[in-house]
């Protein structure tokens, strides 16, 4: 019998529950005297689909293993890669999953675990992939499902959105969306109830199309306790009216529409998009446990909140130059109007509307370090405000040359604070790292803006700079949020310490009117 039908058979054993038959099979095809690195790539899969229902770590392992022997040799067929690097990604993500039902805080605040590996081979598959296929749509799913084990809930989102823009019904993306707008539910303060709505929705959608068997009771669940939450027999969003825009002039619609298309706004709606609490930028901290016997200088609601609304003020300031820079209706020549520039005969574009590009990115990047110091304040790590930085404040010093988390930091054992954290490394050695690299060039060297091309970090096209500055803005939406979740979550823990000694005292926000007297 031919491998690839062994292979299929062994599938449809593992998907029956029928594990010794299965085993059976692998028997045979270990058996098999073909070539040794094709063997290895069929057995690999097997081995760690059936550790991961059997929760076998040594299989899991054994599974790895073949690949990474072999890895080299698949590299070079790229008929296979794709599946490769999945194969490979399922079986890290499964020791992870493993390690965190024997410990629920696995993998917290810490920089190299088997999550971290598992989201680099999803992408790595991704980058392999000549067109959508049923793999490239587990592949987001698993890669968001990745991403919300670290606490990067909205990233979790994108990529359920990536599957289902591909596939609208496969199941496990649809649930599982609906778990992540559970979790999204919980800080939307008032509007709690339509995201438990959504989420149950989607929750409910999947599970028609059809979920993993193994993930069925766990979608059950977070279904019924949806429903005991709402208590309401009507779980509907269908008469919600569509967000309106009231704009006074076309470049505000252009703004208004730019930023939903690229879900810019800071609020918690951006994944919902249903009703008019989708646009604005309304999410500021609702309720914090302070000492009232301080007076107003040193009130640490008072402090945050100023420090959280030069935060913001930075964000849309940031966005109206990158959503300026991208709309040519409004007539700005007069601003670089008269200024001598050199012909270098290099094709660099000189005009105001890369300028205003370029601020947009720099000053969007410089938020992080506000955050940082946002941080210091809330968490009272002492650290002084000239020293700190996105890249730092993580850190306290033991010995010389050795740092490591600091203690207060991973005694919140709070997952809003663990995405940051990843955040934080994403731009210091993965992703993000380009992004880090056109900042430093926009602060402390030249970067040039070519009419075309892309060739290095300090000379890049127009188009190739917006995207980043978009992607960017899409970052630092998301830190603002985490920013949020982690107060919202450490106030509700003293809160319930708290419970029948507190008396609340309302803060009001500035009405639009008064903001430019």
């Amino acid at each position: 019998m031919e491998l690839y039908e062994l292979h299929n058979e062994i599938c449809n054993h593992i998907d029956n529950g029928e594990f010794d038959k299965a085993m059976e099979k692998i028997a045979l095809i270990e058996a098999a005297e073909v070539d040794p690195k094709y063997k290895n790539y069929i057995l690999s899969g097997i081995y760690i689909d059936i550790g991961s229902i059997k929760h076998d770590e040594n299989l899991v392992n054994k599974g790895i293993g073949l690949i990474l022997e072999n890895l080299n040799e698949y590299e070079q067929q790229e008929n296979i890669l794709q599946s490769v690097y999945y194969n490979l990604a399922n079986g890290y993500s499964v020791l992870f999953n493993l390690k965190r039902v024997k410990n629920p805080m696995y993998g917290f605040m810490e920089a190299d675990t088997e999550a971290h590996k598992a989201i680099e081979f999803y992408k790595k598959s991704l980058e392999c992939r000549e067109k959508s296929t049923d793999i490239t749509v587990q592949t987001y799913v698993n890669l968001g499902n990745m991403f919300d084990s670290i606490g990067r809930n909205l990233e979790a989102l994108d990529y359920y959105d990536k599957a289902l823009a591909i596939n609208p019904n496969f199941g496990m993306a649809l649930a599982n969306k609906g778990l992540a707008l559970k979790y999204y539910a919980e800080i939307t303060g008032e509007h709690w109830r339509m995201y438990y709505i959504e989420a149950y929705n989607f929750i409910k959608l999947g599970l028609q199309y059809g979920v993993h068997s193994e993930a069925k009771e766990e979608f059950l669940r977070n279904l019924h306790e949806i429903k005991k939450y709402v208590n309401s027999d009507n779980i509907d969003l269908s008469d919600l009216e569509k967000p309106k825009m009231d704009t006074q002039s076309d470049f505000e619609k252009f703004l208004v529409e730019f930023c939903i298309e690229h879900k810019l706004y800071l609020n918690l709606c951006n994944f919902c998009q249903k009703c008019q609490f989708s646009l604005g930028d309304d999410i500021v901290i609702k309720n914090m446990i302070v000492n009232i016997e301080k007076s107003l200088e040193d009130d640490a609601y008072l402090k945050l909140s100023s420090f959280l609304n030069e935060i913001k003020e930075n964000y849309i300031a940031a966005r109206f130059l990158l959503v300026q820079s991208v709309y040519r209706d409004n007539d700005l020549s007069f601003v670089d109007k008269n200024v001598a520039i050199i012909d270098t005969l290099d094709y660099v574009e000189h005009n105001i509307f890369v300028q205003l590009l370029k601020f947009a990115f720099k000053n969007m990047y410089d938020i992080l370090d506000k955050v940082s110091i946002f941080l210091n304040e809330y968490l009272e790590l002492g650290k002084k405000i000239e020293h700190i930085d996105f890249n730092n404040i993580w850190y306290e010093k033991k010995e010389q040359n050795k740092f490591n988390i600091n203690n207060k930091i991973i005694k919140t054992k709070n997952y809003a604070l663990n995405a940051l954290f990843n955040i934080h490394l994403e731009f210091k050695t993965g992703e993000y790292e380009d992004l880090r690299e056109i900042r430093n060039a926009l602060t402390h060297r030249f970067l040039n803006v070519y009419w075309m091309g892309k060739y290095s970090f300090e000379n890049m096209n127009e188009e190739y700079l917006v995207d980043k500055t978009i992607q960017i803005t899409q970052i630092i939406r998301n830190v603002i949020i985490y920013l949020i979740s982690f107060v919202y979550t450490e106030e509700t823990k003293k809160e319930k310490k708290l419970k029948g000694k507190l008396v609340t005292l309302n803060a009001y926000t500035i009405p639009d009117h008064l903001k430019n007297l």
